[in-house]
């Protein structure tokens, strides 16, 4: 149709600002940041698409902060991308699941410039440390496990215990028995 005419006419306008702002970002994010994978073909790919997975990093942390500053990406395939669970294309590709939850996708079009991709690379490298920081901190922190008991239907009357495990800042805030033992209703 009549946008397919379009796009072929201006399509090698397109490509000729667009690859090289790719390309840029492709080469010059690994050197700013450790533990960057550029996912895919370096250069047989989407003119417009440039997509990396950083270690020990939620996708979903970056993808709020770039958006705080005003840079919207997306993270995980297009598919997934109101799931909070790994690409099933990066786990294809042979990714594993921990590697693929820090994916981050960025896409170029003709509204974009080069001073976009020199505005990524001053603001995502702190976000990434950032988020490091924080995911040591949290790493570091004591696990507790406990049992909770949920009631599931008021008239059912039937019980259901979750494990639980979460990171406790101080696990003497919490009573012995919640950390040492079971604590369930009998019926």
């Amino acid at each position: 149709g009549k946008a397919a005419e379009l796009a072929r006419q201006n399509m090698a306008e397109r490509l000729q600002k667009i690859t090289p702002m790719r390309d840029a970002l492709l080469k010059e994010l690994p050197a700013k940041i450790e533990n960057v994978i550029i996912t895919g073909h370096p250069t047989n790919r989407i003119p417009g698409s440039a997509s990396f997975c950083i270690e020990f990093v939620e996708g979903e942390g970056m993808l709020l902060f770039l958006n705080m500053q005003g840079i919207g990406v997306t993270s995980g395939s297009a598919c997934t991308s109101r799931a909070l669970k790994a690409s099933h294309v990066l786990i294809a590709m042979g990714l594993s699941h921990e590697l693929s939850q820090g994916s981050i996708l960025f896409s170029f079009g003709m509204q974009n410039n080069p001073d976009d991709v020199n505005y990524v690379l001053d603001v995502l490298p702190p976000i990434v440390d950032r988020l490091s920081i924080a995911a040591i901190a949290i790493a570091s922190l004591p696990l507790i496990s406990f049992f909770i008991p949920i009631v599931r239907g008021a008239d059912s009357g039937l019980r259901t215990i979750f494990i639980c495990k979460f990171a406790a800042p101080n696990p003497d805030t919490f009573p012995r028995t919640a950390r040492n033992r079971c604590i369930c209703p009998r019926r």
